[in-house]
């Protein structure tokens, strides 16, 4: 190593150690503050120091006070109370824990937004969100989280969100839910190269809007109300009494199980996982007709795909449902399957039924066309008024 790249070296090592020594000075400065009464954040009378609170400060917005905010905020962990006006402005959130337990409200403009960017503002760290407080509701313009900069936002067990108009997971950014996540009266936006992922799962509840252009992995339960649904999926779950509403193609790389309703609305469902049961209903209230597509595990030729169920397709006041199976793909019926009101069972491109069990199929259509196999020691049973075209 030559004199000018060990100066170079020297030079860069030193300005690195001088970076840290700022973050952890900034980190070790941190106070911990507490409103005292309802005002401004910049109004010292407002904070139990006795000071404007700065960024990376520790922040606990008390019972019975509410905060309102004049300008973006950058702090530490914050425990929210009482109640925080983000007032039309952005609250960048850069520490391990938001809990909010009492209520985020924008009283002005068009929307409050939380962004979470990373511990310190640094990328690909991980943040935790808690508690079951309300965002916005009553007087007051929405409010909005949003994860970027490549952070992972974490619930935590209990969690709530409650009136968040958009929960916009972006830029890299990572939905991790090892515990589950109740997310209602609102929407869930991801897109492109961000990840909802977690073994616990997100519920929905009353009035939702579900928009994932990214990857999603963990299962996705609507629990009660109507979630308005399109984009990637993983796993998901209708509970009795719940209902899916397309308003776009939905992808299901996970299994699909129905208890409530499904509406498909006119669209196109692929489902890539492995069994789809029906015990509840599909519909498709608009349109032409809903085609849901069996097209392999993971969308991958040669793949063999189960159905299972004694839910009905279509039938009151509901355009057809379709079933296409191409691809390639194998479709097998569990045992004591009944296929009622399908407009057309479509076996095409390579495709195979096979019927180890029997499958009883009722009020439709059976429609297999050349390179396509219907095979298996059980066979099909059909009743009421069936078409069969077997080419």
């Amino acid at each position: 190593m030559n004199m000018n790249t060990k100066k170079q070296f020297s030079n860069w090592s030193a300005l690195s150690v001088l970076l840290i020594a700022i973050a952890w000075s900034g980190q070790l400065d941190a106070a911990t503050v507490a409103s005292v009464q309802s005002g401004d954040w910049e109004n010292t009378a407002t904070w139990d120091c006795g000071c404007v609170p700065g960024p990376g400060d520790n922040i606990t917005v008390s019972t019975s006070t509410t905060v309102k905010v004049n300008t973006t905020r950058f702090t530490g962990n914050v425990t929210i109370n009482g109640t925080l006006d983000t007032n039309d402005q952005f609250f960048e959130f850069e520490g391990n824990t938001f809990a909010n337990n009492g209520a985020i409200i924008s009283s002005t403009g068009s929307f409050g937004e939380i962004d979470f960017a990373g511990v310190g503002g640094v990328a690909s760290t991980t943040q935790t969100i808690s508690g079951t407080g309300s965002y916005s509701g009553g007087v007051s313009f929405p409010v909005e989280i949003h994860v970027n900069n490549s952070a992972t936002l974490a619930p935590a067990s209990g969690t709530i969100l409650n009136n968040v108009r958009d929960l916009f997971v972006s830029n890299g950014a990572t939905l991790s839910l090892p515990n589950v996540l109740v997310f209602q009266n609102g929407t869930v936006t991801s897109s492109g190269g961000s990840t909802i992922s977690g073994a616990a799962g997100l519920q929905t509840k009353s009035t939702t809007t579900l928009a994932l252009s990214g990857a999603t992995t963990a299962l996705i339960e609507m629990v009660n109300g109507t979630t308005t649904c399109a984009g990637n999926f993983g796993p998901i779950t209708i509970d009795s009494g719940a209902t899916l509403f397309q308003n776009g193609q939905v992808n299901a790389n996970g299994n699909v199980t129905i208890n409530g309703s499904l509406d498909m609305n006119d669209q196109f469902f692929e489902f890539e996982g492995n069994t789809f049961a029906n015990n509840g209903a599909i519909i498709s209230s608009t349109g032409s007709f809903g085609e849901i597509d069996f097209i392999g595990v993971g969308g991958i030729t040669n793949t063999g795909q189960n159905i299972s169920g004694t839910g009905s397709y279509s039938g009151g006041v509901s355009f057809p449902v379709e079933i296409h199976v191409n691809n390639s793909a194998t479709l097998t019926p569990a045992s004591s399957t009944v296929l009622n009101n399908v407009r057309d069972l479509f076996i095409s491109n390579g495709a195979t039924l096979s019927l180890p069990n029997v499958l009883v199929f009722q009020n439709g259509t059976v429609t297999s066309s050349g390179g396509s196999t219907i095979s298996g020691a059980a066979g099909l049973q059909t009743k009421s008024t069936t078409t069969l075209a077997l080419s």
